[in-house]
């Protein structure tokens, strides 16, 4: 089972940093994990339609007025666990070519989904924090992502930023 210091050990062995035993380790390298990784591993489900991470649902239609919301005539909740909408569909049409029209606001802090579809539904990138859940490719890109991040503040190397940025581009090739 992979956990979040194996994936934080592989993303610094990649860069030739001492590997660490926990997160909350008093070390720079733990340190800096700890400072990165969220960031890094949520911006990279966002950046790519992971298989494991999509998730569809019927969207809850909310009766609040928005002043900025003059165009659309329905109004959804924006899932919690939402980390990126990627299509908003009616029931039974999520492959047919119908308008994918929608638009997210926030609102006095929260985050609605505007569109013109009666009881919509929407296929999102689910947000997971648990590495168990994650597939061997997105670890391995994980790793070399947060590499690539961590090359500079640990190592203050730009050849081994360059070592990094190339291996996560042969990882998600």
């Amino acid at each position: 089972m992979i956990s979040d210091v194996e994936i934080c050990n592989l993303a610094l062995s990649k860069i030739g940093e001492s590997t660490i035993n926990t997160l909350t380790e008093a070390s720079v390298e733990a340190q800096t994990c700890t400072l990165y990784y969220p960031n890094v591993r949520d911006n990279l489900l966002r950046q790519y339609p992971w298989n494991f991470t999509s998730k569809s649902v019927q969207l809850g239609q909310t009766a609040i007025d928005i002043p900025e919301n003059t165009i659309w005539q329905y109004l959804y909740t924006y899932p919690s666990d939402c980390l990126r909408i990627r299509k908003v569909f009616e029931n039974g049409s999520y492959v047919l070519p119908v308008p994918n029209d929608f638009e997210i606001i926030s609102y006095e802090n929260v985050k609605y989904i505007c569109c013109d579809i009666y009881q919509a539904y929407c296929r999102y990138t689910q947000q997971i924090t648990d590495p168990t859940l994650f597939d061997s490719c997105f670890v391995d890109a994980l790793a070399c992502k947060l590499a690539m991040e961590l090359a500079v503040p640990l190592t203050n190397s730009s050849d081994r930023l360059k070592i990094a940025m190339q291996l996560f581009q042969a990882s998600i090739a």
